[in-house]
């Protein structure tokens, strides 16, 4: 199997950034760039784990396992991530494996993940935890949500509906994590970062150009033919985060966005991402001419 690719690691590289940026601690594990194997596509759900370390085993837990395999012939990576203990109330999280790693094991269908074949196309997140109990540390908490967040984002997904409990994909054989995986994903999905004065953003207003094609909802119009539509509000959110966005960092997001097709919402609503760009950028260029500060778009 082939190893990560530049996209993967370029994804786990932004991660790395946005999760520092939300004031976690980062430990890059030597080797993560070339450990694991190349993800055929950006990953489509991350996996909540505990790792059923020892209270003892201090503030990393099992993560020696996670990097190597176990004694039984697993080999490592057995996450890309690990979620430390946090017992001096520092959030914490070690960079394991840039590829994807040997995490979820028979479980599924769940979702559009095919039955035993999750690993290929999930993130797998092991947390520093007894299982039987044990709780988590404030900071523990923050930097789960936060990782989960932040891999969310830079994979261009919701974040509310990003994680998945190793227990919902595995029903009867596992039953990672103890908590409710509905709490969690509400928790990433109202997640704000520490000392962010700015209004808490809806999911969709904190995230990169989304993945249409994967939000696209499938279902029969009144004429009995197939129709696939994306949520107007959706659409609608993300087009003026764009706005907001370009002001700030034009030259970032005309890269992502000049070449994209345009896109119809269900609301029938055409966005040409690449005219939008144009338009703007037309009109910065105007407000350089006259002389008037660029503070943003006005009504």
């Amino acid at each position: 199997m082939a190893l990560p690719d530049a996209g993967d690691i370029a994804r786990m590289e932004r991660i790395i950034a946005r999760l520092r940026s939300y004031g976690v601690e980062v430990r890059e594990m030597p080797g993560w760039r070339t450990r694991g194997f190349r993800f055929p596509s950006v990953p489509v759900h991350i996996f909540d784990h505990h790792d059923a370390s020892s209270r003892k085993s201090g503030e990393w837990g099992a993560l020696g396992l996670i990097l190597d395999g176990t004694p039984r012939g697993i080999p490592g990576p057995l996450s890309n991530f690990q979620v430390a203990r946090c017992l001096d109330n520092v959030p914490k999280v070690a960079i394991v494996a840039a590829g994807y790693s040997y995490h979820a094991g028979s479980g599924g269908p769940y979702g559009s993940m095919a039955k035993n074949n999750a690993n290929p196309v999930t993130y797998g997140t092991e947390k520093a935890n007894d299982g039987i109990g044990e709780p988590y540390t404030e900071a523990a908490n923050y930097a789960a949500n936060a990782l989960f967040h932040a891999a969310a984002v830079e994979s261009g997904r919701v974040p509310e509906s990003f994680p998945v409990g190793h227990k919902e994909w595995a029903p009867g054989r596992k039953s990672d994590p103890l908590y409710s995986m509905t709490d969690r994903r509400r928790q990433v999905g109202t997640f704000t970062p520490k000392g962010d004065d700015l209004p808490t953003p809806s999911d969709v207003w904190q995230m990169p150009i989304p993945d249409f094609p994967a939000m696209a909802e499938k279902r029969v119009g009144p004429d009995g033919k197939p129709v696939t539509t994306i949520p107007a509000a959706f659409a609608l959110a993300h087009s003026l985060r764009v706005i907001d966005l370009l002001w700030r960092e034009m030259n970032e997001i005309k890269q992502r966005l000049n070449t994209a097709p345009a896109v119809t919402t269900s609301g029938g609503v055409e966005i040409d991402y690449g005219r939008l760009i144009t338009g703007l950028a037309d009109e910065m260029d105007r407000r350089a001419r006259d002389g008037r500060p660029e503070t943003g778009p006005t009504s």
